[in-house]
């Protein structure tokens, strides 16, 4: 999702399950269908009936409805909305995953560097470093190692 993207117009039917929209939404955009994920709409009435247009839950992979089911109605015969993030994983494996953020202090504790790693699950502190190791350079003076040395907070 990019801020003030104004989108694309798309006819499809709402009949459609999530599959068939996946694959026309990215031939539209010209991209992988599995590198896209879709999100309700999320619209709340204000004070005198205006409408606020907002992104809403993200909308599984795994989803069993149609693309009815996915769209939040708001009023009849305007179009309806569904948002879309372009992804660089594909999303049955980012679904399987934990977004987690860490700071990374460099050599000296003097650069800091925020981190957004995906590991699984149910992975542990060592896939949480290996995570690192992809996104880092280790410096040619230093032991090569990365050690874990903070607290880990859960996310609910």
């Amino acid at each position: 999702m990019v801020p003030n993207d104004p989108g694309f117009t798309m006819e499809l039917s709402q009949q459609m399950n999530y599959d068939q929209v996946s694959r026309a939404v990215a031939h539209h955009l010209d991209t992988d269908p599995y590198l896209l994920q879709f999100f309700k709409a999320l619209c709340s009435s204000l004070v005198h009936f205006s409408h606020r247009d907002g992104v809403g839950n993200a909308v599984r992979c795994t989803f069993d409805g149609s693309l009815k089911d996915m769209l939040v109605i708001t009023k009849p015969r305007h179009p309806k909305k569904i948002y879309y993030q372009q992804l660089s994983i594909r999303i049955n494996e980012l679904e399987n995953k934990r977004q987690f953020k860490c700071m990374w202090l460099g050599e000296r504790m003097k650069e800091e560097v925020e981190l957004v790693l995906y590991p699984n699950k149910n992975g542990t502190v060592a896939d949480l470093l290996q995570e690192v190791q992809k996104q880092v350079t280790l410096s040619e003076n230093g032991a090569s190692k990365l050690r874990y040395a903070g607290r880990l907070c859960a996310a609910p």
